[in-house]
């Protein structure tokens, strides 16, 4: 019983070990971009104060850049690319949205604002296709979360006799592996969905504001 014990405990902490981390990869970057916001803003307002104070315009330009830094709480994206992002259709929505699907788009200084990173997903078929997977992946993982509730249904005779079998912890410890097996599957299929969805309400929401940013990168290049 000991060996059996262990056995379910190891298990117990794969799978919940796993679930923190997937929690975590949410709960993390918000906390990340929240720490962003709130350190670029002290320095923004800090920058400001000793423009006052001294009347020296590198301070005041260094409020600025860290203030627009703080609104688009990113790392990666230059002044231009930020002030584009603040003229956006909504930027209050779009702002948030950018940030969830930033690894498949990227900011452009054309027509249509944003751009797909790769140039596969330009193409609405390869979306599609992706889409099709994706969705069928998530309903195997939606199967192997129910696998549990349904051995006698799935599994062969020979394997349900194997089933009927194990110990009550080896019998919990097997559903829990499958349940949080299946759960992280869904959670990565449903997040690749999303961001696909956002990716291309932000492109064809943004399609035609290209002057406008033309504008706008104009005058943060004077």
């Amino acid at each position: 019983m000991n060996s059996e014990l262990e056995l379910l405990i190891k298990i117990l902490f794969s799978s919940l070990s796993a679930i923190i981390s997937l929690l975590g990869l949410k709960t993390g970057w918000t906390y990340k971009k929240d720490k962003l916001f709130t350190s670029r803003k002290n320095i923004s307002e800090f920058s400001y104060q000793m423009y006052k104070s001294s009347e020296d315009p590198t301070f005041k330009k260094l409020a600025e850049d860290y203030g627009i830094a703080a609104l688009t709480k990113d790392n990666t994206l230059t002044k231009k690319q930020r002030l584009i992002l603040l003229n956006t259709t909504n930027p209050v929505s779009d702002i948030d949205d950018y940030s969830k699907c930033q690894s498949l788009i990227s900011i452009t200084t054309h027509k249509e604002i944003f751009a797909w990173n790769k140039k596969r997903y330009k193409y609405s078929i390869y979306r599609k296709l992706i889409k099709i997977i994706t969705t069928l992946i998530y309903f195997m993982g939606s199967l192997i979360v129910a696998l549990p509730f349904s051995y006698s249904v799935v599994v062969s005779a020979k394997m349900m006799e194997k089933i009927n079998h194990l110990t009550t912890w080896q019998y919990f410890g097997l559903s829990s592996y499958f349940v949080v097996s299946g759960v992280a599957i869904c959670f990565i299929c449903l997040d690749k969905l999303s961001k696909i969805k956002i990716a291309e309400r932000l492109i064809v929401s943004n399609r035609r504001l290209g002057d406008k940013c033309s504008g706008v990168t104009l005058a943060a290049e004077s």
